[in-house]
């Protein structure tokens, strides 16, 4: 079911780990993507004008100018629609930025909606056509880590505005959440999780309550449910094997949890995403 994904850069730099692409609505609004697919890398939109609507995670938003959009490796995503867009489109190997940024990238799909109003665009906008116009590839790659550690700044900027969440919780939901990407399809239980990260079931769920809205348990069972719509689409595999591979024996409970967290079965959601598309 999956299709590989059409290159259309007019920069590369991927032997650096970056690439940037621009889109122009007179000339190719339809470089932009409108299947469902997914990266291995980070990918920051730049709406410099336009507006747009893409879907990420099964979940749809609008774009409007000046927003900035982060896309974390394995979300999946796809532009649906779009009007007079111009935007600047910047892919970015995740071993390629270091810890911090990394960490502010995936933080806006941790707290937030993945897109903000951002200001000072158009100091981006110059840079990027700068880039676009680079001969030399060595400046063009240390002027998109210029780049990347401005919209960074921007993003942490952002997020410190919206959160008045200590920022040792914010850590800790971090390390959280990295440790259950690395152990879900093994251990679902809170408390594997909370001795991990040598505090207490309760002050864990706390945590999580408090950045999330949601008890721990029903963190992991959303983030479990988001895998499985993910492997739904991209793979043809059955309800049962999913569920093995997610780490339940029961095929029936994970359906009925399923079931319960979506609002769909795992079936009736598959067929409903084949005819989306």
């Amino acid at each position: 079911m999956e299709e590989e994904i059409q290159h259309l850069s007019v920069l590369r730099l991927s032997q650096f780990g970056y690439e940037l692409r621009k889109i122009k609505s007179e000339f190719n609004s339809a470089s932009l993507i409108r299947y469902v697919h997914r990266d291995d890398y980070f990918m920051i939109g730049l709406i410099v004008q336009g507006e747009a609507t893409c879907t990420v995670d099964f979940k749809d938003y609008k774009l409007e100018t000046d927003s900035l959009i982060v896309v974390s490796p394995g979300q999946v995503h796809k532009f649906i629609s779009e009007s007079g867009v111009d935007a600047f489109i910047l892919l970015v190997d995740p071993k390629s930025v270091n810890n911090r940024v990394r960490q502010i990238f995936d933080s806006v799909s941790l707290w937030s909606a993945p897109f903000f109003k951002v200001k000072g665009v158009y100091d981006l906008e110059i840079l990027f056509d700068l880039i676009m116009r680079q001969q030399n590839v060595v400046i063009g790659k240390n002027l998109i880590k210029t780049s990347i550690d401005i919209i960074a700044e921007k993003i942490s900027h952002q997020l410190r505005d919206s959160q008045t969440i200590s920022k040792r919780r914010r850590e800790l939901m971090y390390k959280f959440r990295n440790i259950l990407h690395a152990s879900i399809t093994e251990e679902h239980r809170p408390e594997y999780y909370a001795g991990k990260l040598n505090i207490s079931t309760l002050h864990l769920n706390e945590i999580v309550h408090s950045l999330t809205g949601v008890n721990v348990s029903q963190y992991i069972a959303n983030e479990i449910m988001l895998m499985a719509k993910r492997e739904l689409y991209y793979t043809e595999e059955s309800i049962g094997q999913i569920a093995l591979r997610l780490g339940f024996d029961d095929s029936a409970y994970f359906t009925h949890l399923f079931t319960e967290t979506v609002g769909l079965s795992p079936s009736e959601f598959r067929e409903n995403l084949m005819h989306s598309n």
